[in-house]
């Protein structure tokens, strides 16, 4: 069972072969939505829901091409500035310029 919120330390390759088996299988299959790409946690320090990498480059434009809608964790964008919400501003273009396309508040 894993931690919530927590930062997963390891690299691209144990990344894309120990959690990513099951948005390639979704992808593959249709899925028009994805949530749990952007959620709480962070990869190896970066918050997941502000990670361009892997929302941008990796799952939308380059690798896995997902034309479908990211739609954020709930109060997602919050955590993304310390102390929490502190500049919303910031928390809303830090999530929306990786590809978030509807933001949950």
């Amino acid at each position: 069972m894993g931690i919530n919120e927590n930062d997963t330390i390891i690299d691209f390759h144990g990344l894309l072969s120990i959690h990513m088996p099951p948005y390639y299988n979704a992808i593959i299959e249709g899925v028009s939505t994805i949530m749990h790409v952007v959620s709480f946690s962070s990869w190896n320090g970066v918050k997941l829901h502000a990670n361009h990498f892997l929302v941008a480059d990796f799952l939308k434009n380059n690798r896995l091409k997902f034309k479908g809608f990211i739609i954020s964790d709930w109060e997602g964008l919050e955590k993304l500035t310390n102390p929490r919400n502190s500049d919303k501003r910031l928390s809303v273009k830090l999530g929306v310029l990786p590809g978030i396309d509807m933001v949950s508040i």
